[in-house]
């Protein structure tokens, strides 16, 4: 793809609506060329504007059409004139048709969900739910409209299948899984102890939860630090990272594609993928891999100044990687890495942090307190006091966590300005807060989830 080819697919890219084909081709340009990227930027930015007014919902999916019809006329106009116009013209086209969708009160789409109304009732309930014991092992999965998890029976815990809008249990499976939970189209991927020194990958078949295949590992680990959440990649494939290796397997069979071991590191992060690159960052440096072959692409020397080994946390916003290790004196330091142009923009001492997210425009920590920074300079942008562990999650224009202050209370707050819009009492949890439409999930504490209506 050149330039041009890449203008006229932008605005459907940065919506999700362009085909996989051409979003490969446009993520191997925008590697390239920082004036593409710079208006797949700008596109992004207008539609966060929008978002921060309350004029955006989940579902673009009708936009896309719209979009996709209303702004090619723009776009064929623009390309006869000359450059130094085009992306204006480009950038033009895309507020024009969002700003007239958004706007629009006749009957395109549904009304967006309010995002400041807050849980106003419990549909279901599901007790006897299994911990993972560890911080980055979801506990619950959802995954188009069903929610995988880890239930109690007489055989020990088992991944379980449930609807999330009744909370039926549709299946469980025979194996006695230890969580760190994934899932794709065609199956679910957990994790389970081979003995006590060893751990399989195991994929299951997410219609009736029967095993497909199981990855086999001849390597200890040490439970509290050495295993990993498995990363679903493009091309039906799996990263797993396990101590010092990363693995990529083949969804399907189950078989190795590629593996790496970094002899210098322990303890690796979990896998971050972004287009067809793979992402881990250690105490000494963070790696870029090629997602195809497992080859080096490049790395950054990323030194843990922190005398206790703790692995890494990576998140993901735009094309940038953002990589949180230990610091002295208990605080932590975050990075934001540039995966185009590979290098590093920014680096900052924080609070300790327990969990990190990102989204377009923003870095949210989770210390004792929530904080958001600017992903262009790392500036602080706001605070929010909220003692706890729970991670932040994001849905629109609304971050969500678990605030364990007295009581304890799930609280909703905006991206933008850290104001709290709404809270839920009474909950402790250590778990994420999952949002899908109009209904929320949360598990708690005392191992019961709990599923909110928005309605």
């Amino acid at each position: 793809m050149n330039c041009t080819d890449v203008e006229k697919e932008i605005e459907l890219y940065v919506l999700g609506g362009a085909d996989a084909t051409k979003s490969l081709q446009i993520e191997r340009h925008l590697r390239g060329c920082p004036n593409c990227r710079r208006l797949q930027r700008e596109c992004e930015d207008i539609l966060l504007d929008l978002k921060a007014h309350g004029q955006a919902s989940c579902d673009h999916r009708a936009l896309i059409e719209e979009i996709r019809s209303a702004s090619q006329p723009l776009i064929r106009r623009a390309t006869t004139r000359k450059r130094s116009f085009q992306f204006a013209s480009v950038a033009a086209g895309f507020i024009l048709v969002a700003t007239i969708w958004f706007g629009s009160t006749g009957d395109k789409q549904s009304p967006a969900p309010d995002r400041d109304t807050a849980p106003n009732k419990t549909v279901w309930r599901k007790a006897a739910t299994v911990a993972a014991g560890a911080a980055e092992a979801d506990d619950i999965v959802i995954h188009d409209g069903t929610i995988f998890l880890l239930l109690e029976n007489d055989a020990g815990q088992a991944v379980s299948a449930v609807e999330a809008d009744s909370g039926r249990t549709l299946w469980q499976s025979e194996l006695v899984g230890c969580g760190y939970l994934a899932a794709d189209d065609e199956h679910v991927y957990c994790l389970a102890l081979a003995d006590q020194a060893r751990v399989h990958l195991l994929a299951l078949d997410r219609n009736n939860g029967r095993r497909v295949w199981a990855y086999e590992t001849q390597q200890a680990t040490s439970v509290l630090y050495g295993i990993s959440k498995p990363t679903v990649m493009p091309g039906h494939r799996i990263c797993w990272v396990h101590e010092d290796s990363a693995y990529a397997i083949d969804a399907r069979t189950g078989e190795k594609v590629w593996s790496r071991v970094f002899p210098e590191e322990r303890h690796l992060s979990q896998a971050a993928v972004i287009g067809r690159e793979v992402y881990v960052a250690g105490r000494n440096g963070i790696y870029c891999i090629d997602g195809e072959n497992g080859a080096d692409r490049w790395h950054l020397s990323n030194r843990s100044e922190a005398w206790l080994p703790t692995k890494p946390l990576t998140a993901v916003g735009r094309d940038r990687l953002f990589v949180v290790t230990a610091d002295r004196n208990g605080k932590s330091s975050v990075r934001c890495v540039d995966t185009s142009a590979q290098r590093s923009l920014w680096q900052k001492s924080v609070p300790k942090v327990s969990h990190l997210c990102a989204d377009a425009a923003h870095v949210y920590l989770r210390c004792q307190q929530v904080l958001a920074l600017d992903q262009e300079n790392g500036e602080h942008l706001w605070t929010i006091e909220a003692t706890g562990c729970s991670p932040i999650t994001t849905c629109d224009d609304t971050i969500c966590f678990i605030d364990s202050t007295r009581e304890g209370s799930l609280v909703g707050a905006r991206c933008y300005n850290g104001d709290v819009v709404w809270k839920v009492p009474g909950l402790h949890s250590c778990n994420a807060f999952i949002r899908a439409g109009e209904r929320g999930y949360l598990k708690t504490n005392d191992n019961v989830v709990l599923a909110f209506a928005f309605d």
